[in-house]
């Protein structure tokens, strides 16, 4: 008779077996979770979601319409000007990406008599690299305009300036090509060309910026935040089932 156990010892043995139990099933949770995560892992860094765009230093070249269209708004400022405007953009190995002037694409405005050119050179470094991206600005020209060309004072105010030339390239030549007449004629050198109907000039893609973290990185934070939702989630399951298991207690 002395083997027999009252109701509460009888209830707080059936708790105890359960509690193992509850142990358990916590820990499968967090195990499913951890290789849900591995996938995760494995499966963005075969996709390349670790990999550095920064490690890219090449630059993009604008479209043919896009030169095009440059060209043909330069061509308006020399019909009115006499002067060939023209642009040049480099890469940091001096690898021409895109030059021309108002004679045309890839036609260089000093073979005019009379020109003004702007010329940019931006240096990507690799992401592996301890140097900085850089970028020159400098307007060449024709002999016979000494002391009237624009500086790069000037064009700042035009917004080219050494940060946008590095976050777009493209963009930034193109801006400052077309800025060469505007500050021409404000040095009193020409007369300005008269204003065009905003409704009458077509839309300009803009090519891809530079840099940008999040773009370059995107693959990587969302593993990373997937990562931590389940860590977070591993950490409330074992909360509550510790709570629970107190609470059978």
């Amino acid at each position: 008779m002395t083997d027999q156990q009252n109701p509460g010892q009888q209830k707080n043995a059936a708790g105890e077996q359960k509690k193992p139990g509850k142990g358990c099933g916590c820990l499968v949770w967090v195990v499913i979770l951890l290789m849900i995560g591995l996938g995760v892992v494995l499966g963005g860094a075969e996709e390349g979601w670790f990999d550095s765009s920064d490690n890219d230093t090449t630059i993009a070249a604008p479209s043919g319409q896009e030169a095009a269209d440059l060209v043909n708004r330069l061509a308006e400022a020399e019909k009115a000007h006499g002067i060939c405007y023209g642009w040049s953009l480099r890469d940091g190995s001096n690898t021409v990406v895109t030059e021309g002037s108002s004679r045309g694409t890839g036609v260089l405005a000093s073979s005019c008599a009379r020109w003004v050119s702007l010329d940019i050179i931006v240096d990507y470094a690799p992401a592996t690299s301890e140097s900085e991206d850089s970028a020159t600005i400098d307007v060449s020209k024709s002999d016979d305009l000494v002391g009237k060309i624009p500086y790069s004072t000037d064009l700042e105010y035009m917004g080219v300036t050494r940060e946008a030339a590095i976050n777009d390239p493209t963009a930034t030549i193109g801006l400052g090509a077309l800025a060469l007449p505007l500050l021409m004629a404000e040095q009193g050198v020409v007369e300005a060309l008269p204003l065009a109907d905003p409704a009458d000039e077509p839309a300009t893609a803009i090519s891809r910026p530079g840099s940008d973290f999040v773009g370059n990185y995107s693959g990587a934070l969302i593993a990373l935040g997937i990562i931590g939702g389940i860590a977070v989630l591993s950490l409330i399951i074992g909360l509550i089932v510790r709570k629970r298991g107190a609470e059978a207690r």
